[in-house]
């Protein structure tokens, strides 16, 4: 049984994969909803609040497609940087920009234009903050610790993600 356990909680691609995708759904829809809240002073009219009920699942789907696209769910947010954020960036752009365009020629509903700009900023900070945090936690909670001058031998894809780690502060050696 304990083992079960155990693979059940041991990481995997698939699994990050799903991980992240779970919780891009909760702060995409977050956003969308403090988007409606932030624009109207939190006091939505209902027929606004209708057009959210509508929109929200299109909203996020499209975000979470262009996401996948992007390639953001493939990288380690152990790693993330310049690079992934640029790519967020985009993405939710991209995203945004089909979502208005969709919007435009085949919604009737009510909907306020600058709930669509409030959404892309809010969207970018959440799912931002939420990829860079581990990050964070790790470079800042780690107690400070003698490393040890190390030689890596070979130059390929391994070495690399030790290096990478060595200044990510999540290994005790030092290439040297």
């Amino acid at each position: 049984m304990w083992n079960r356990i155990k693979e059940f909680f041991k990481p995997t691609s698939k699994k990050r994969i799903l991980f992240f995708v779970i919780v891009d759904i909760v702060l995409f829809t977050l956003s969308f909803y403090l988007s409606y809240e932030l624009r109207f002073n939190f006091r939505v009219p209902n027929k606004f609040m209708e057009s959210f009920y509508h929109l929200v699942f299109f909203s996020v789907s499209i975000k979470i497609i262009f996401m996948y696209f992007f390639k953001l769910y493939h990288s380690s947010w152990r790693f993330f940087g310049l690079g992934e954020i640029k790519n967020l960036i985009k993405a939710l752009f991209w995203a945004q920009a089909v979502f208005i365009a969709l919007l435009l020629l085949f919604y009737n509903g009510f909907f306020a234009r600058s709930i669509a700009i409030i959404d892309l900023i809010l969207s970018f900070l959440f799912a931002g903050m939420f990829r860079i945090s581990k990050r964070f936690l790790i470079e800042h909670t780690k107690d400070k610790v003698e490393v040890k001058p190390t030689i890596f031998i070979g130059a390929n894809q391994k070495t690399f993600n030790l290096i990478k780690s060595y200044f990510a502060k999540e290994i005790d050696y030092k290439p040297v």
